[in-house]
């Protein structure tokens, strides 16, 4: 399996000259992009092999190009059109407008695009790709240095310069006045089939708790990241976005909500970034999460929360566990999420829970409901084991099962076994 990762960096300080190659370059590849759109639409086709043969050779005399910018251009004009199409397919009564871009953007390939290293003292990392097409001319490249400043920076690049990844395709980006390079690399890397021998952390998704992490530990068994001053940031940017939408300052509107996903997504990479670092200190570690995909459309909630619930932001954290859990090569299960914060973890039976707390009618254990949540997920995996296990013994007496689907992580079916002599081996 291939994963892949991509890492931004800020280009550093450049001469004039190189700003205005820069420039020139980057407009050269916007207006490429405009017309490759037009040709396809007076042309009515979003076949690359079409628009290959209809707009190439007329590119790349008129703009004068790398032949690896006039693809990149193609694919991204052929993308912006499926989807218009996507849209107008949607909502047929309504009119959608072709696409106009305007970002700066340019993507090289790797024959195109190399990382170098240097022994300068100011900028140790250079980047060097094409500018103008002809590959033996001297000014055809040009040399950019990177402001590598961070740890995380730094070690990935010097393992990318070290060939220890391989380098894929990257993307050279002006925001405002500057400029960045977003550099993209991949590995390959083997997931273990899981078995009885692995440990599970089981990770509990929710709003005023936004992840609950078990893990059968003596020592940090559980760990929760709060969600209250998520809710109170989202509550206060409701009320000043109102007053911005009523005073049409659409500006400050932009700024705020971009300032709250922001915060959002800082608060999922904090929470992702300890997930996998908690696994890393297990001998066999295997991420145990909810399938959350359609709790939105089936999930009863009050009118007054609907705006929270519904800018929950559960399966960007999702993925993000399991991008940066695969990259380290750590299996990650999906199981259903029913009766999770319901079962007792002791005495197993089903109670409902009182807001945020859990209480057992029969044994009388009591605990938060997310940590409840938790647990249950954790020990929801030998339930998937046991009935793997199962479903390969009948298969091999040739007894008719569906093991072929239960097998499928990420749609793990209810299983007929009983959960209490499950939970017992937990």
């Amino acid at each position: 399996m291939q994963i892949q990762k991509t890492i931004k960096f800020k280009v550093g300080e450049l001469s004039n000259s190189k700003q205005e190659k820069l420039d020139l370059i980057l407009n050269k590849s916007l207006n490429c992009l405009k017309d490759i759109i037009q040709i396809s639409i007076l042309e009515n086709t979003t076949s690359n092999t079409k628009l290959h043969h209809l707009c190439y050779k007329d590119m790349r005399k008129k703009y004068k190009l790398p032949s690896c910018v006039i693809h990149q251009c193609r694919n991204k004009a052929v993308e912006m059109l499926k989807s218009v199409k996507r849209l107008q397919r949607r909502n047929p009564k309504k009119q959608i407008l072709p696409p106009n871009p305007k970002a700066l953007r340019i993507r090289y390939d790797n024959q195109a695009f190399h990382v170098l290293k240097t022994e300068s003292k100011k900028f140790e990392y250079f980047t060097s790709f094409l500018i103008t097409s002809g590959y033996k001319k001297d000014n055809s490249r040009i040399y950019i240095p990177l402001i590598v400043n961070s740890d995380y920076q730094k070690e990935y690049i010097a393992d990318l310069v070290n060939k220890q990844y391989k380098l894929c395709a990257s993307d050279l980006v002006k925001q405002d006045k500057d400029y960045f390079i977003h550099i993209t690399f991949s590995k390959e890397i083997n997931i273990p089939e899981l078995n009885s021998s692995f440990q599970p952390i089981g990770i509990d998704i929710g709003i005023n708790n936004l992840a609950v992490v078990s893990v059968a530990q003596q020592r940090n068994p559980v760990k929760f990241f709060s969600g209250k001053r998520l809710i109170w940031r989202l509550k206060q940017t409701q009320k000043k976005d109102t007053e911005f939408q009523q005073n049409c300052n659409l500006r400050l509107q932009r700024k705020l909500n971009q300032e709250l996903v922001d915060y959002r997504d800082f608060l999922n990479h904090q929470i992702s970034s300890y997930v996998v670092k908690r696994a890393k200190q297990l001998e066999k570690p295997v991420i145990v999460l909810e399938n959350l995909r359609y709790i939105q459309q089936t999930t009863k909630h009050r009118k007054k929360y609907k705006n929270i619930f519904f800018n929950w932001s559960f399966r960007k954290l999702q993925e993000q566990i399991l991008y940066k859990a695969n990259w380290e090569g750590i299996p990650v299960l999906f199981i259903e999420p029913n009766y999770t914060s319901q079962i007792c973890p002791k005495c197993f039976s089903t109670n409902k829970r009182v807001k945020h707390n859990y209480s057992c009618s029969h044994c009388g254990y009591s605990a938060n409901s997310d940590f409840v949540g938790a647990v249950n997920i954790r020990k929801k995996f030998f339930e998937f084991i046991q009935f793997k296990e199962q479903a390969s013994i009948n298969y091999a007496l040739d007894i008719t099962c569906s093991e072929p689907k239960a097998l499928k992580i990420g749609s793990v079916q209810k299983p007929i076994i009983k959960l209490e002599d499950v939970l017992l081996r937990a």
